[in-house]
């Protein structure tokens, strides 16, 4: 069976690309990495936000990818009156929340029916309801030594969790 992918959602996939590409997270320095480019894409068009991301690095005890998403709202809007900030933030904070609300969503959709394991990724807080990082919920990034062989397993492990994750994205959002 052919599967027909209408001219807007593929325009919009490839400028949610191109945008992600050209404005890179943090610094203009820091690209996104390829190995996780998609997971981005697709949970842009989903209306995620990311900032940051990582597709994990063992020399880096950076042993699986994650992303850190937070509102795509204008935060450097200077208020004039401490009311003014509130309201902003309150603004925020609800638009981190819709995106948390459907990114759970998503994460429940495609682990309905699946047997839990520790590469199974969550939501997880950075900073009170306005940053939020998805990063499996098994593994702890830690700065102790570990094994090679453990540190390989893991980002293998991640990855293909991730990447599942991220076709099952993409499947949503193409329609197949």
């Amino acid at each position: 069976m052919e599967t027909h992918i209408s001219v807007d959602t593929q325009t919009l996939w490839d400028n949610t690309k191109r945008d992600i590409v050209s404005r890179g997270f943090g610094h203009k320095q820091h690209q996104t990495e390829e190995g996780i480019l998609d997971t981005i894409v697709a949970l842009g068009v989903h209306g995620i936000h990311a900032i940051q991301s990582c597709e994990g690095h063992i020399k880096h005890d950076s042993i699986f990818p994650f992303v850190i998403f937070e509102s795509s709202k204008e935060t450097d809007i200077n208020p004039e009156t401490e009311i003014e900030y509130k309201k902003i933030i309150e603004s925020i904070e609800r638009d981190v929340q819709s995106m948390c609300t459907k990114l759970q969503s998503l994460l429940d959709e495609f682990y309905s029916g699946k047997e839990y394991n520790p590469y199974h990724y969550e939501i997880t807080e950075l900073h009170k309801n306005r940053k939020y990082m998805l990063v499996p919920n098994g593994v702890v990034k830690t700065t102790q030594k570990q094994e090679a062989e453990y540190k390989k397993i893991t980002l293998e492990e991640s990855r293909k969790k991730l990447a599942e994750f991220t076709e099952f994205l993409k499947a949503k959002y193409f329609g197949n």
